[in-house]
């Protein structure tokens, strides 16, 4: 019996150590991703949910009534042009994508962000 639990106090030990959490990034540490413009642009920042990774660069696309736009940045900030895009409220759904993000040990990631705005 003793043999038994010492085996799965290792299975769960072991499953714990190697399980690695889905990265995801996210602004305003909002889960739903549903921001109103104004909060949105007084965070004006993506955040990396986990810890030891930092965001490198993003991409954010929007497009309404034929209208398409995109910007890349360095960091996780806003650029100006985001920023200005933002501000006029005719996109509802903002998609920052190729979220680059790179550990301390140097190991790269990438992952994608849908917001909706109102």
């Amino acid at each position: 019996m003793k043999r038994m639990w010492m085996t799965l106090a290792v299975v769960l030990a072991a499953t714990t150590l190697f399980a690695q959490d889905k990265l995801s990034v996210s602004i305003c540490l909002d889960a739903d991703n549903v921001l109103p413009i104004e909060k949105l642009l007084r965070c004006g920042k993506l955040t990396v949910d986990q810890e030891g990774w930092t965001i490198e660069s993003f991409r954010l696309n929007a497009a309404a009534n034929g209208v398409d736009c995109e910007f890349l940045t360095e960091g996780n900030k806003f650029s100006e042009e985001m920023r200005d895009v933002i501000k006029t409220g005719r996109f509802r759904k903002l998609y920052f994508e190729r979220v680059k993000l790179v550990n301390e040990a140097g190991k790269r990631e990438e992952v994608s962000l849908l917001v909706k705005t109102f």
